[in-house]
């Protein structure tokens, strides 16, 4: 099964069947000693089928069950009959703020691996509103790499207007519900590793999404609080016009990520997810 480039339309695994029962081995020609069709076969994660009708000198007809799974980069992962060729992940490209993020998929969604920190929107207009300070480390180079930039939920969608909001060209922010599926991992698994994070909480990162607490700005009092416990990343919410927007909050000492509706004025943080 040949990695093939997945661009929204109907898409089957290139194949190659070999009769082993002979010497040398004899690879089959698709239309003379078989045809292949495909079903379902359009969307990332449906359960698609591919049906092998053999003919001529062949019989036994055969359908298998396959999952379009697009990796961060163009090409497909196929997960067929049990076996799923792997294909590295790339990053994302912010070449208006000339900054790469690592990416990981996790289910059928792509996800950046770290908290996003430009200071210009995709149009290279420097970004309204954007936040960044701490009452615990001053905006340092180091704490920057760490933690990203905290950003109100007009900043980083825009106005409230847009899903791709500050994320580069074909990237999106997460919706509520796609937050939600991370639930099907234990939270730990999602959490950065290090002393130096989540209250010293034991946290594994196996699913290498690596969520830090860079705390949230409280527009109320103008403070920054939680830095190393907790973190917030805003959900996009099409056509939101209210105070409170959805935002998905991690702390130290929960099992799981927690859905929550907090004010649109105060900073959390970004993480932008691979538009399909």
């Amino acid at each position: 099964i040949k990695p093939q480039s997945y661009t929204g339309n109907p898409i089957c695994p290139i194949v190659t069947l070999i009769d082993s029962t002979v010497d040398p081995p004899y690879t089959l020609i698709e239309n003379t000693d078989y045809t292949v069709s495909c079903a379902n076969n359009t969307k990332v994660c449906d359960n698609a089928s591919i049906t092998f009708v053999m003919q001529d000198n062949y019989t036994g007809d055969t359908t298998l069950f396959f999952k379009i799974k697009h990796d961060c980069g163009q090409d497909t992962i196929w997960d067929i009959a049990s076996t799923l060729v792997a294909i590295k992940d790339v990053e994302m490209e912010d070449a208006v703020n000339g900054k790469n993020y690592p990416t990981v998929r996790l289910g059928c969604d792509c996800w950046t691996a770290k908290n996003f920190e430009g200071r210009l929107d995709p149009n290279g207009d420097p970004v309204a509103n954007m936040i960044y300070k701490s009452d615990l480390y001053p905006d340092t180079v180091a704490n920057l790499a760490a933690f990203g930039r905290l950003y109100t939920y007009d900043a980083a969608t825009l106005g409230g207007m847009s899903a791709q909001g500050i994320c580069p060209a074909g990237w999106r922010l997460p919706s509520a519900a796609e937050w939600a599926l991370l639930n099907g991992y234990a939270a730990a698994d999602l959490k950065q590793l290090g002393t130096g994070y989540w209250m010293n909480e034991q946290a594994t990162n196996k699913t290498g999404l690596s969520i830090v607490p860079g705390g949230y700005y409280e527009s109320s009092t103008g403070t920054f609080k939680h830095l190393l416990g907790d973190a917030w990343y805003w959900a996009y919410d099409a056509g939101n016009t209210q105070t409170i927007v959805p935002a998905c909050h991690f702390t130290f000492g929960c099992p799981e990520a927690i859905i929550q509706q907090i004010i649109r004025a105060n900073g959390a943080s970004v993480r932008c997810i691979k538009a399909e």
